[in-house]
């Protein structure tokens, strides 16, 4: 299992960017489209981070950025004075952060299976015999004809 350092480092600058947004004592008129989108990123920048298999992608990205993430971080809120709990954050982190796992999961297999098939050669048309089978196919029972020639 390899870790994309580039990945990484750009996960750490969204995390960075996102807790100044969730601890900043500003007001965002559309709170729950920034939830969604936050955790939409996050998920789809962590996704790429591991180089492994698509399942264990998907499980590391559902456990650390929607359950720690997208529910963690709500439950969190309660121990800052300046913060509220909201239940509809916690559903909004949650939907943006699997449906970026859903789309990477997808192009994951997609990826996937152009590789495999990239892997195999086409068959050349030209080494395929046309024309009448030079040997008759025998059945459960049938005896072979003899040649004489032999």
């Amino acid at each position: 299992m390899k870790i994309r350092k580039a990945f990484v480092a750009a996960f750490l600058v969204l995390c960075a960017i996102s807790a100044y947004l969730g601890f900043a004592k500003i007001h965002i008129q559309y709170d729950k489209a920034v939830h969604f989108t936050t955790f939409f990123i996050l998920t789809l920048v962590f996704y790429w981070i591991l180089d492994t298999s698509r399942r264990r992608c998907i499980n590391a990205s559902i456990l650390v950025c929607t359950l720690f993430g997208g529910v963690g971080s709500e439950f969190a809120q309660t121990l800052f004075p300046h913060r509220t709990f909201d239940p509809m954050d916690i559903l909004f982190n949650v939907a943006g952060s699997l449906l970026a796992v859903v789309l990477c999961a997808l192009y994951h297999q997609r990826m996937l299976t152009r590789a495999r098939l990239a892997r195999y050669q086409p068959v050349d048309d030209s080494a395929i015999a046309v024309g009448p089978d030079p040997e008759p196919d025998l059945e459960l029972g049938d005896i072979a004809p003899v040649d004489d020639e032999r």
